[in-house]
């Protein structure tokens, strides 16, 4: 039986990656562990970054989240979003009003991450007793992000910087949802909610790009665990990351301490890993913009993932699925 969330990544692997044998020359990079967005030519020259992101309908916030995922990929590839296609399956007895709200909240979502929703598919299904959609990315990208700066063999002693914080979307989400079972005042839970307004890594990845990185990795799909480790399967290198730098909100321990989960595996969209050579100078270049980053450690030869803390040695394990908040 598998388990509830992200498919893990040796079923990926071995039941749905190695299944794809067709290859093309405008497929420049397909699908394949730790990848954030597939990037292809257009016409021989323009280079575009597509990525897809789904999730069962429960709440509106489903379909914010969701949106941004798909976005936040196509950044984390070095893409430049402009568009998305939206497709949408529900049950008969959806009501109309429904599907208003979803469209309205997916119109406002676009609206604030500068991304025009430029068709889809909607259908009715007795298949389905919920509503079901997903949100495909679309984004133009400089074909240098290509060249051998993103050679495994120069990435060795870079620098991984983490921008934002730790389990920012679980926490959100958690404040919104599971507010009536955790024992927090009002206005604390509402400062914590507010996170959800920070998911977008677009910015992020920009003034990376600017400052000369070529790897970077969304955690909109993952906890901080796995999204270190899909980031050495990206780089084909490992790591040794420093836990005590790995930025979190006091309320995002408090919450998940309440709700008895691990927050280093809760989802963390609003959060981007960076690899580049100057660590330093891009957590102040991120602080002159009012972003949050931090430099958590470097690349480091072989496959082994570390985590140091303090004297204590352990690795981080490849995930077996990510811990999803969600609503009642």
């Amino acid at each position: 039986m598998l388990n509830v969330g992200k498919l893990s990544e040796l079923i990926l692997k071995r039941s749905v990656l190695n299944k794809f044998r067709n290859k093309r020359e405008e497929v420049l990079s397909g699908a394949k562990a730790g990848a954030d967005a597939a990037v292809m030519l257009v016409k021989g020259q323009l280079v575009t970054a597509v990525s897809c992101s789904s999730v069962e309908y429960e709440t509106l916030l489903d379909a914010k989240i969701t949106m941004t995922r798909a976005v936040n990929s196509v950044a984390a590839e070095g893409g430049s979003p402009f568009a998305v296609l939206v497709s949408m399956i529900v049950p008969p007895e959806t009501e109309e009003s429904r599907i208003k709200s979803i469209m309205e909240v997916l119109e406002e979502t676009a609206s604030s991450l500068n991304v025009q929703i430029a068709g889809g598919h909607s259908e009715v299904s007795d298949k389905v007793n919920m509503p079901v959609f997903s949100v495909t990315a679309y984004g133009n990208c400089a074909g240098e992000l290509l060249d051998s700066r993103r050679e495994k063999d120069t990435l060795h002693g870079q620098d991984i910087v983490m921008t934002g914080y730790m389990a920012l979307e679980a926490t959100g989400v958690a404040a919104v949802q599971h507010r009536e079972e955790l024992s927090f005042a009002p206005g604390y839970l509402a400062g914590a909610a507010d996170y959800l307004q920070e998911l977008s890594v677009v910015k992020h990845a920009q003034i990376a790009l600017e400052h000369g990185s070529a790897v970077m990795h969304d955690l909109s799909e993952t906890g901080v665990f796995g999204g270190l480790w899909e980031l050495g399967e990206k780089m084909q290198a490992g790591m040794e990351i420093e836990a005590r730098n790995i930025p979190v909100h006091q309320e995002t321990i408090e919450l998940s301490e309440q709700l008895e989960q691990n927050p280093y595996t809760m989802q963390s969209a609003g959060s981007l890993l960076v690899v580049t050579r100057d660590g330093n100078g891009l957590v102040h270049q991120y602080e002159k913009e009012g972003i949050h980053a931090a430099l958590i450690g470097k690349v480091m030869p072989g496959h082994d993932k570390v985590l140091l803390n303090r004297d204590e040695r352990r690795f981080i394990e490849q995930p077996r699925g990510m811990k999803k908040v969600k609503g009642k």
